[in-house]
């Protein structure tokens, strides 16, 4: 295996709907093709059950509690300011960024690489959805106190579009989906491109700016006609420059 893009985290990142898990299980297949020392056990998480989901959840969370409880109340401030609306809400955006936190940690002890598609940009699309826009300084503290506790060097965000109406029509055609979007209703939708966009930017102004730890940003038009090839050779490019 390569060790080049040791210490990387490349995140899938956009609206429910437009393709990450998909992208991200070809990214991995290429990697492992051109010997990438790389961990995909996100996309295996999201396969399981939603009973062996949790129990795999809790088994890593807890560990990562025991050995650096100030994770949690690092994302609990965070939380708090956000003003998640409701109890319920509060709780499922919390258990997101404890359980991504804790599997980046995990994995990049034994992968050079972690591609997820779900990370720590989705989680915060998850948070703004279910509170308020964040400011930027609060986001990149917070971005730059969770890769620092996961030993990551590097920070890859592949930002996903996609257009409306075909948007809506993979939306519609999932069998399980489980997001907040899934369930038709146009004023989510909407809420939930506009809750991409203003997260996109932010993280967008990021790049370069977290002390030692480095942020690219790469955009994707997730089309039919997309080039996807053309976008995983970047990003190939990326842990070997």
């Amino acid at each position: 295996m390569n060790d080049f893009g040791s210490g990387t985290v490349i995140e899938f990142f956009g609206a429910p709907g437009v393709g990450k898990s998909y992208l991200a299980k070809g990214l991995s297949s290429y990697f492992k093709a051109n010997s990438v020392n790389v961990s995909d056990q996100s996309l295996a998480v999201g396969q399981m059950s939603r009973l062996h989901r949790l129990v795999y959840k809790n088994r890593i969370i807890i560990p990562m509690l025991v050995l650096k409880p100030r994770i949690l109340w690092i994302l609990l401030a965070f939380a708090f300011k956000a003003g998640v609306k409701t109890p319920a809400a509060f709780m499922r955006v919390l258990v997101n960024w404890l359980y991504i936190v804790a599997l980046m940690q995990r994995e990049l002890k034994h992968y050079g690489v972690v591609i997820l598609d779900q990370g720590i940009v989705q989680a915060l699309w998850s948070t703004v959805f279910r509170g308020r826009n964040v400011e930027l300084n609060a986001t990149a503290a917070l971005i730059r106190s969770l890769l620092k506790a996961c030993s990551a060097k590097q920070l890859v965000v592949v930002h996903l579009s996609l257009d409306r109406e075909k948007h809506r029509v993979r939306l519609a055609s999932r069998l399980h989906g489980c997001s907040p979007l899934d369930d038709g209703d146009c004023e989510k939708f909407q809420r939930g491109l506009l809750t991409a966009k203003s997260v996109g930017d932010v993280v967008s102004k990021l790049e370069n700016g977290v002390e030692n730890q480095l942020i690219n940003n790469v955009y994707f038009e997730n089309d039919d006609n997309a080039n996807v090839s053309c976008l995983y050779g970047k990003l190939l490019n990326i842990l070997s420059s």
